[in-house]
C-alpha cells in the first residue's frame, strides 16, 4: 500500500512538474532554467535584453541626469569631497591606495538594493539576483575593455588574487610533475651520460615544458606576497622574490632588472606583479616588464 502510494505520488508530482514547464515555472529560477548566467554573459549585445531596474531602486537613488552631469563634470580634489561622508572638516584623509570612504550615491544605491533584497528575499536570490549579476558583468567587461566571458566579479582584491595565485600554483604543480616524469625517463633511457650532450640537460627540460616557479616583486604588496609563498610551499614549487631598485625613476631599468633576476633563476612559470605599489606608490612599468619578457 505504501509502495503504491508513494508510486502514484510520484506519477502526480512528475506530471505536475511537466505541466509546470509550461506555466508557472518557465523562466529563470532555480528549478527550471531557460538560460544560464553564462549564456546571458556571452551573448551577442544586439540578443541581449537588459533587466528592469524595480521601481522601488529608481524611485529611492537620486540618478536623475543633473546628478549624473555634476559627477561627470566634477574635478578631482575638493569639489568632489561632497559626495563624500568622510569628515573633512576635522580630518585630513591621507589615502594611498589602501583604504578609501565609499561615495554618497554608491551608498545609497547598494542600500537600495539591500532594501529591496528584503522584502522578498526568495524572490530576489532566485529571479532577480543572477540576471543582474550578468548585467553587471557584462557592463565591467566593456569598461575594462575584455571578453564578457573572460570577466568575473569578485568580493575584493584580495579574494581575486587568492583564487588566480592557487589556480595557477596548481597549474604549475602538473607541470612540474609532467616534467620531472619527462628528465626521469630520459635518464632511464640515456643514463647519466650528459657531458657529450647525448642525455640532454635539465635545462633543455625546462625550455620545453615551461617554468615552474613562483615570483613576486620586493615592493610587492604584504598580502600577495603571502599568497605566492604559501601556494608555492603548499605545491613544492620554486620561488623568487624579485628585487625591484629603489628609488627609481627609470622604467628600463625596472624592467631590465626584474627580467635578469628571472631569466637568471630559469624556472619562473608565474610572476606577481603589482600596478601601482602599495608602500612606496610607485606606478610599475607592467608593459615595459612584459615586452622584456
Amino acid at each position: 500500500s505504501i509502495l503504491a502510494n508513494s508510486t502514484f505520488s510520484f506519477h502526480s508530482v512528475t506530471q505536475s512538474l511537466e505541466m509546470s514547464k509550461d506555466s508557472a515555472y518557465n523562466g529563470f529560477g532555480s528549478f527550471f532554467v531557460d538560460e544560464s548566467v553564462q549564456q546571458m554573459v556571452c551573448k551577442m549585445d544586439k540578443d541581449y535584453v537588459c533587466p528592469v531596474v524595480p521601481e522601488i531602486i529608481r524611485s529611492t537613488v537620486d540618478l536623475d541626469k543633473s546628478l549624473r552631469k555634476e559627477l561627470e563634470n566634477c574635478a578631482l580634489g575638493k569639489d568632489i569631497r561632497k559626495f563624500f561622508l568622510i569628515d573633512f572638516e576635522n580630518f585630513t584623509f591621507l589615502n594611498h591606495g589602501a583604504f578609501g570612504g565609499a561615495c554618497v550615491p554608491g551608498i545609497q544605491s547598494a542600500e537600495a538594493w539591500r532594501r529591496f533584497s528584503e522584502r522578498q528575499p526568495l524572490v530576489f536570490f532566485d529571479r532577480t539576483l543572477l540576471t543582474w549579476t550578468a548585467y553587471i558583468t557584462r557592463s565591467l567587461s566593456k569598461l575594462i575593455k575584455c571578453s564578457p566571458s573572460q570577466t568575473t566579479v569578485v568580493q575584493n582584491a584580495t579574494s581575486a588574487l587568492n583564487s588566480v595565485i592557487f589556480h595557477c600554483s596548481r597549474k604549475l604543480r602538473d607541470r612540474k610533475k609532467k616534467r620531472d616524469g619527462a628528465i626521469s625517463s630520459k635518464k632511464v633511457e640515456f643514463g647519466n651520460a650528459t657531458a657529450d650532450g647525448s642525455g640532454g640537460s635539465h635545462s633543455d627540460e625546462r625550455s620545453e615544458h615551461g617554468g615552474c616557479g613562483l615570483a613576486y616583486l620586493s615592493l610587492g604588496y604584504g598580502s600577495g606576497k603571502t599568497m605566492v609563498k604559501i601556494a608555492a610551499e603548499e605545491n613544492e614549487l620554486p620561488i623568487l622574490c624579485v628585487k625591484v631598485p629603489f628609488p627609481c625613476l627609470n622604467e628600463v631599468e625596472i624592467a631590465e632588472a626584474v627580467n635578469q633576476q628571472v631569466s637568471e633563476h630559469g624556472d619562473i612559470g608565474f610572476l606577481l606583479l603589482d600596478g601601482i605599489t602599495s608602500n612606496t606608490a610607485m606606478l610599475m612599468p607592467i608593459m615595459a616588464i612584459c615586452n622584456e619578457m
